[in-house]
């Protein structure tokens, strides 16, 4: 594995086991395939040195969400974990949006089936995201619940 990966924490008390054992088993499969090459097809062309030798840092300062959306739309904004609406009062009765993580514990029957297999991870990246992902938004629209503007 290179140096520039950090270790995945796999400490996560509190969580479904079935979530904790399935970023357990996506990490052992990151482990087995490791990184692509160019002997592989799909990287053959592609230039690894210069992306494994690029250093990537997060954004210091967010853009404001006009910036970033310049049209009408429910917005979410994620912070720490943390999902928040900016227009809750304006949501279709029955719409859910919540962190993943608590979709995770409050509807696991929900969840699972949009997780990908552990088999189906090819790509190292896929495996390698699935395995230290700990934060996303759930959002469920029930069938005949109209959301007019996007979200």
């Amino acid at each position: 594995m290179s140096e520039w990966l950090v270790d995945v924490n796999l400490n996560l008390t509190g969580q479904q086991s079935w979530f904790h054992h399935w970023r357990q088993e996506a990490k052992k499969h990151f482990d087995t395939i490791g990184l692509p090459n160019s002997k592989q097809e799909w990287w053959r062309y592609a230039p690894l040195k210069q992306l494994f030798a690029q250093q990537f840092k997060l954004k210091e300062k967010a853009q404001k969400p006009e910036q970033i959306l310049p049209f009408d739309a429910h917005r979410i904004i994620c912070k720490n974990q943390t999902v928040m609406l900016d227009d809750v009062g304006q949501l279709p009765a029955g719409l859910i949006i919540m962190p993943l993580l608590q979709a995770i514990e409050t509807y696991p029957e929900r969840v699972k089936p949009y997780l990908r297999s552990i088999g189906e991870q090819d790509d190292a990246f896929d495996a390698l995201n699935a395995s230290m992902f700990e934060a996303g938004v759930w959002i469920e629209v029930p069938e005949k619940v109209k959301i007019l503007k996007p979200i």
